[in-house]
């Protein structure tokens, strides 16, 4: 079993802001904003067809946007001189939160050096992801989401997935009866602008979670590329990264998007992720 910590949603370059820990009357829900498309001719998701399920309504990405007021201060990377949300579509990938007409599985896609990188460090069946991001908690201010300016932004798991399959987009000819639709997905749809081994993990398997304290990656007190990671992760080896010496400040790589762990105690991997909610038994 690999365990694999995903690095999603926005940051300091793609969108320019942190994704979003909602008030506690909102259950601490997190919402990983999908970075926007970098490419002008690729297919995405506008912000106002991606909604999310908020306290049994749906509210959408572009509402969310317009609340926290920075609809028109999103960073695009392939045009600094174009912000906010005009021809924007977004890439909406992994697919695991909980958003209107969502699919039954989970599905996510990587490409050009995220997909080597994982593909070279024995990607298979029951690897689990652990998808974490850049977050800020928010509170309400006149029924709207305001970002909470007395937190720093820290690392945060907010969801996982257990892999089933692992699809070569080159290789799909036909709907899947496992996995229908996943034509759909972004990475077929924009086949042609994706370099290398382009594939679409699938996984039944998958959830996200709630924020708590044991959630969080980031040290209390450090930026938030220093973690604190339970005591069984000393001595462990993180790609991107270091060697794991120190579990109490460890060093995250700022750069990378998939930091692939090995050289770990199964059993207390297991235990860890059984207590963060992972569902390895189905």
């Amino acid at each position: 079993m690999n365990v694999i910590f995903s690095r999603k949603g926005f940051d300091s370059t793609y969108g320019g802001f942190p994704s979003i820990i909602l008030p506690e009357e909102m259950d601490s829900k997190m919402i990983s904003f999908p970075i926007p498309e970098t490419n002008p001719d690729s297919t995405g998701k506008k912000p106002e067809d991606i909604k999310f399920l908020l306290n049994e309504k749906y509210l959408s990405l572009k509402e969310i946007f317009n609340q926290l007021g920075i609809s028109e201060k999103i960073n695009i990377p392939s045009n600094p001189a174009r912000k906010g949300l005009s021809n924007t579509v977004f890439h909406f990938d992994p697919e695991l939160q909980t958003i209107e007409n969502m699919r039954s599985y989970a599905a996510f896609g990587q490409s050009d050096k995220a997909s080597s990188h994982l593909l070279s460090h024995g990607l298979q069946t029951g690897d689990v992801f652990l998808f974490f991001g850049s977050f800020k908690k928010t509170f309400l201010e006149n029924n709207k989401i305001t970002y909470d300016s007395a937190m720093y932004e820290v690392h945060a798991i907010w969801g996982y997935m257990i892999v089933d399959n692992i699809i070569h987009v080159s290789d799909i000819t036909e709907e899947l009866k496992e996995y229908p639709d996943i034509k759909t997905h972004l990475h077929y749809q924009n086949k042609e602008y994706e370099k290398g081994d382009n594939i679409i993990i699938c996984g039944n398997i998958f959830g996200t979670f709630n924020y708590a304290n044991k959630y969080r990656l980031t040290k209390l007190g450090y930026s938030k590329t220093i973690w604190e990671l339970p005591e069984f992760f000393r001595g462990a080896d993180i790609s991107y990264c270091n060697k794991v010496e120190n579990p109490s400040r460890f060093k995250s790589a700022e750069i990378g998007q998939e930091f692939v762990v090995s050289n770990f105690d199964e059993q207390k991997m297991k235990n860890w992720l059984i207590d963060l909610g992972v569902k390895l038994n189905g």
